[in-house]
């Protein structure tokens, strides 16, 4: 399953395309990345179509982003790698 959610979370696994990982405004609190890829990948983190952040990844890493960021749409992450596991905390 590509995306999961659950109260104000969302856990992306396995996917390489665009995630809407909430539709209505709110706040981006936190990006755990928890799987250290192969490769090196970037995580596109967008406010329905205006991109707020990129997230450069290198290849077998961990990492945690705080961020603190409103959007007034909807939250949409696009990973450029399938062999991400990221969980997105919004609120």
């Amino acid at each position: 399953m590509p995306i999961r959610k659950a109260g104000n979370h969302a856990r992306l696994q396995n996917v390489s395309t665009e995630q809407t990982v909430k539709s209505s405004a709110g706040v981006l609190r936190r990006i755990i990345l928890s799987n250290g890829g192969a490769t090196a990948r970037t995580l596109t983190i967008k406010d329905n179509t205006t991109t707020l952040n990129v997230l450069n990844v290198p290849a077998s890493s961990s990492a945690v982003f705080e961020f603190g960021v409103e959007f007034a749409t909807s939250l949409k992450i696009t990973p450029s790698h399938a062999d991400v596991d990221a969980l997105v905390i919004y609120g």
